[in-house]
């Protein structure tokens, strides 16, 4: 492993900072590496690191040991790690404002995974709606376009499930890459694994949360180029991977719904500036968005959302 990937690593055990905060400090001292050499106050100062924060990255940068063992375990699992400034990064995230600036990988990322959509929705899908997101991901895979999703329940897991039966799908965790959330989802993670690749922002250990689940929503909305919403309710962390997406000019596609407790959701997303679709519809001009350029759009600061997926 070299210098730069493991000054990754320690930044990214760094307490209550996120990507925003570690790409700044990287910034702001000319590399990961030189924020690590710098003394807690230098930390504070420019860095912007509250006293804990500080001290507690200064303590893992002098026994980086531990971090260095917990790798090497990781790598013999399958695991790599992508850096920001690495040739293997994702493509489509690169540019992302919030971009994590190191990926926790199992699996193989490939430069046809470029050509990505993301199908996600509700964790309490009706039955025809768990047909639709995976008939729909099946759909995608078959025209070479890699589906992403977040290994959740309901809508999660019936797109990759429909994925893995045509081509490539990409899970994106809201926990540690070695604490696949839900657990009854571990075989499935395998299976992706197998064919395509388990990715992961947060340091090995971490549980899912509240917090991690809504960062994983706008890694969804930044590995695609467009988004399917396949079935929602009012609430859930389907609109923070829809603003994300919008906000960054990639479309959105919500599906039609009759049924009250899914029609509301369409109508939000429709005030949102989702387009409304029909399944059919859905997939058609999903596959054309994924195998045009990405838009340059700037982003802005996001608002927080009222839910998880």
């Amino acid at each position: 492993m070299n210098r730069r990937t493991l000054a990754w690593l320690i930044l990214n055990r760094v307490p209550g900072a996120g990507a925003v905060t570690l790409r700044r400090l990287a910034s702001r001292f000319g590399s990961p590496e030189q924020a690590l050499d710098a003394p807690p106050e230098e930390l504070m100062a420019i860095g912007g690191l509250s006293a804990a924060q500080a001290e507690g990255l200064h303590s893992l940068a002098a026994h980086p040991a531990p971090i260095e063992h917990l790798a090497a375990r990781l790598e013999q699992g399958g695991a790599r790690f992508l850096t920001l400034d690495g040739p293997d990064y994702p493509a489509n995230l690169r540019d992302w404002r919030d971009a994590p600036p190191l990926l926790y990988v199992r699996g193989t990322l490939l430069p046809s995974d470029d050509v990505a959509v993301a199908v996600i929705g509700t964790r309490t899908p009706s039955r025809t709606g768990a047909a639709c997101a995976h008939d729909i991901a099946q759909a995608v895979a078959t025209r070479g376009v890699t589906a992403v999703s977040g290994l959740a329940l309901g809508v999660d897991a019936a797109a990759h499930r429909g994925a893995l039966e045509a081509g490539r799908t990409i899970a994106v965790l809201g926990s540690g890459i070695d604490r696949v959330t839900p657990q009854r989802h571990r075989a499935l993670a395998e299976e992706i694994v197998r064919t395509g690749a388990v990715i992961a922002e947060v340091p090995p250990g971490t549980a899912a949360g509240r917090e991690t689940l809504l960062a994983r929503n706008r890694i969804q909305a930044g590995l695609a180029k467009a988004v399917i919403v396949a079935q929602c309710r009012n609430r859930g962390g389907s609109y923070t991977t829809a603003r994300r997406a919008l906000a960054a000019g990639r479309p959105v596609f919500a599906v039609a719904w009759d049924e009250p407790d899914f029609a509301t959701g369409v109508k939000r997303l429709a005030g949102m500036g989702a387009r409304v679709v029909s399944r059919d519809e859905a997939v058609e001009v999903a596959v054309d968005a994924a195998f045009k350029p990405l838009p340059r759009v700037a982003q802005g600061e996001m608002p927080a959302e009222d839910g998880t997926c």
